[in-house]
């Protein structure tokens, strides 16, 4: 009977050995953070519009080394940008690379979907420039640095002038996607498109800011 006992004694400190490295083991382990949303932005190190506009052209800058080498994104670069919105390797990448460079810098602009280049077109409060099919323009807010460029069917570039012009004959964007103009390579290039080619434009940036700007002044 003794013995029966002892091993009775013996198994019920097991039973609460175990349960307390159990308990301790999940204590360590964290819960999972939730998945922010894509537009839901943390406070930004900008001061100003400008400054942060300049930020994202700069980090679109350094991406102008990408050059596909079979046009078939293979370039280590562009996987980054495709996996920053949980889209596949192979996926098209206009969209995607210019949303990476607002990421890069902290901004999360307020897309449903940044990796179709519709949703970046689909608020018409943030059109600021759209060519009829007579050729009229009308634009609200002028063009700023880095605001999109709807161009052709389905292709978006970032505006790459600190000046607007709307009686130019051409404008300077940078792209993600194509080939610039400049031959038959894939990759990010800085490209001249004639003005009467771009469709609409549109400011993400400065409705962005400005909600960021009035959260801050909130608290």
């Amino acid at each position: 009977m003794a013995t029966y006992q002892n091993y009775r004694l013996n198994y019920s400190w097991l039973f609460i050995l175990f349960g307390v490295i159990a308990f301790s083991q999940a204590l360590a382990q964290k819960p999972a953070a939730p998945k922010p949303k894509l537009w839901i932005g943390a406070a930004i190190p900008f001061k100003t519009e400008d400054a942060l506009r300049q930020a994202v052209f700069d980090t679109a800058k350094s991406q102008l080394h990408v050059r596909e080498k079979t046009n078939r994104n293979d370039h280590r670069d562009i996987a980054k940008y495709n996996q920053a919105i949980l889209l596949p390797k192979n996926a098209f990448y206009c969209a995607s690379g210019l949303y990476w460079c607002h990421l890069a810098n902290g901004v999360r602009l307020p897309i449903a979907a940044p990796g179709a280049v519709f949703s970046w077109f689909s608020d018409p409060q943030k059109i600021i420039y759209r060519r009829s099919t007579r050729g009229n323009q009308r634009i609200g807010r002028k063009p700023q640095l880095m605001d999109g460029v709807s161009l052709f069917t389905s292709h978006v570039e970032g505006y790459a002038s600190k000046n607007w012009d709307p009686d130019a004959e051409y404008i300077q964007t940078i792209g993600f996607n194509t080939t610039g103009g400049k031959g038959t390579v894939g990759g990010v290039y800085l490209v001249r498109r004639r003005l009467r080619d771009v469709k609409l434009m549109v400011n993400h940036i400065t409705p962005y800011f400005e909600s960021i700007k009035a959260l801050k002044n909130a608290k």
